[in-house]
């Protein structure tokens, strides 16, 4: 149950981002 609850908001924080950021494909790997 740990893993599913840090590993969901992880995606959804990425998917946010990538809406939010089209440029950003990686995020952080980019930096």
């Amino acid at each position: 149950v740990l893993l599913v609850h840090r590993f969901l908001p992880s995606q959804i924080y990425l998917m946010w981002h990538r809406i939010k950021d089209p440029n950003l494909e990686c995020g952080p790997s980019l930096t």
